[in-house]
């Protein structure tokens, strides 16, 4: 078992940093970075509709690097923490501390970062705790590198949808495979340290999203991982808080599930999921109605009970 603590002094000058840095990094990449999957979907219909750039032969590429959170060296996390102040900061200070003071402390906290496993104390030499929001920001600065140089070789010169969530990258291909397939050789190469699993179709998963383009049309349901365990719902430490955060999951679920789903049949086939897995965990039947009719009421869809809906008013409540 590996663990690390929150209390010390290298956890808390992690966080002071991660507070310093990652809004410069965010207004950077702004646009081109998905916060969850409601997100990734909203910036790609905006994509669709302003570039009207799906078409039947668009395919659709993932790539997820593996090791995420341990991805390089320490020397180079700091070398590229540098190099990005240097050419996309361009002011000296952040937050009144001087740009090679943030380095200098970054280091202190990669250099200090221990945790305890199997009974003896180590030290990270690549990465950090999966815990740090200061390594994920570093591991984001890194992947920067990597999301221009997959850019600059394909998707600005042809006008690609491109995007991140941490280590998860997915973008549009309108051009040949052959070409594709030698970018894609030129970024294993120039990452070789990097493992990475690549799908490409018309038809995949990312995130929590099944997508496919049918006659360049956008179809997305939602999407369950094969290991996840069925009708399980999360786990709530304080069992007095269980009713009403199990509730908030069920709206936000059905929120999901509208945003999601093209059609009205999915729709509800994830609705009937949702309803049973309440119903597995305990749950009344009068609890699940209850909510179920209060969601439907709330955003005057009572309609979407029915399994027939026009594709007009489907479209309508979706946005």
């Amino acid at each position: 078992m590996m663990m690390t603590t929150q209390y010390n002094a290298t956890y808390r000058l992690g966080k002071f940093l991660n507070q310093l840095l990652q809004p410069v990094i965010d207004i950077y990449q702004q646009g081109r970075i998905f916060h969850n999957g409601t997100d990734f979907l909203e910036k790609f219909h905006n994509y669709i509709d302003q570039y009207d750039r799906l078409r039947s032969t668009t395919n659709f590429v993932t790539i997820t690097i593996n090791n995420f959170y341990h991805l390089t060296p320490h020397h180079i996390l700091l070398s590229t923490l540098l190099d990005f102040f240097v050419k996309y900061y361009h002011l000296p200070i952040v937050e009144n501390i001087h740009i090679t003071k943030i380095v200098r402390l970054t280091s202190l906290f990669l250099h200090n970062n221990r945790f305890y496993y199997d009974g003896k104390i180590y030290r990270f030499l690549k990465g950090g705790p999966s815990n740090s929001g200061l390594i994920e920001t570093l591991s984001n600065i890194y992947l920067n590198r990597m999301d221009n140089f997959l850019i600059d070789q394909s998707s600005t010169k042809q006008n690609e949808f491109y995007g991140r969530y941490q280590n998860q990258i997915f973008f549009t291909w309108n051009q040949s495979l052959d070409e594709l397939e030698q970018i894609l050789k030129s970024m294993k190469s120039e990452y070789h340290h990097l493992s990475f699993d690549i799908h490409i179709g018309k038809n995949l998963n990312y995130l929590d999203l099944y997508l496919e383009n049918r006659h360049s049309l956008l179809y997305s349901r939602v999407h369950r991982q094969p290991n996840q365990q069925p009708y399980s719902l999360p786990y709530i430490s304080s069992k007095g808080d269980s009713i009403r955060k199990h509730s908030h999951w069920l709206r936000s679920s059905l929120l999901r599930a509208v945003r999601y789903c093209t059609t009205i049949e999915d729709f509800n086939q994830e609705r009937i999921h949702l309803e049973m897995t309440c119903l597995a965990n305990g749950y009344s039947v009068e609890f699940v109605q209850k909510h179920i009719e209060h969601f439907f009421t709330f955003f005057n869809a009572t309609l979407l009970q029915q399994w027939s809906l026009d594709h007009h008013s489907s479209e309508k409540f979706r946005h």
